[in-house]
């Protein structure tokens, strides 16, 4: 077991043993074959104890929409238990945790509103409420963090007709047809020019 690891599973027995810290692990899976929707999963331990289990379809999205709605499903949801005074995400995505705080306009906004809605009033009830967010690399395959993977991996939704779809994924659609597009035409000489020297 490495330090990461060691660290990792401290910071959870440490969660295990206080009944006011919300543990969630939030993950997302992306199928790479069918026309199947993107999956956010999230996972809450208090105590020690799983208390709350979520997987949905969430369209056709990236990867960090995936995670940013996967953090929000669980953030949601951890400021509504009673006696939470602290959550802790772990996450492999820290760029998608700050997002899902940051209202401004962004892809998946509507996310990110959702999670300050539900943080403000609870963050202003105490002083002493807090969060705390920890990355969890994929790599390195950290017990919960797999569940949480493999929970969301589980769900095959197919895309549908009405699926949501992010800004990131049509933009993302839109370079990769310019691309393509650029390279079927590089292929005909007239477009191409003889300034290219042919190896």
């Amino acid at each position: 077991m490495d330090d990461l690891d060691q660290a990792l599973d401290q910071a959870l027995d440490q969660a295990a043993h206080d009944p006011s810290v919300a543990v969630c692990v939030t993950d997302a899976s992306l199928p790479l074959h069918g026309n199947f929707q993107a999956v956010s999963a999230a996972q809450i331990h208090v105590g020690g104890a799983l208390v709350y289990a979520m997987c949905c379809p969430v369209g056709r999205v990236l990867a960090p929409d995936a995670e940013q709605a996967a953090i929000r499903l669980a953030l949601c949801k951890a400021t509504t238990l009673h006696g939470c005074e602290s959550i802790l995400v772990f996450t492999d995505s820290l760029a998608s945790a700050r997002h899902v705080v940051d209202p401004s306009v962004q892809s998946g906004q509507f996310l990110s509103l959702a999670v300050v809605r539900s943080l403000c009033p609870w963050l202003e009830a105490s002083a002493n409420q807090v969060v705390r967010v920890y990355q969890v690399p994929s790599k390195e395959e950290w017990r919960c963090h797999k569940e949480a993977h493999d929970f969301a991996s589980d769900l095959k939704v197919s895309v549908g007709t009405h699926a949501l779809t992010s800004l990131n994924y049509l933009r993302a659609q839109s370079t990769k047809k310019c691309l393509d597009h650029w390279t079927t035409l590089f292929g005909v000489p007239s477009f191409r020019g003889n300034q290219f020297l042919e190896l």
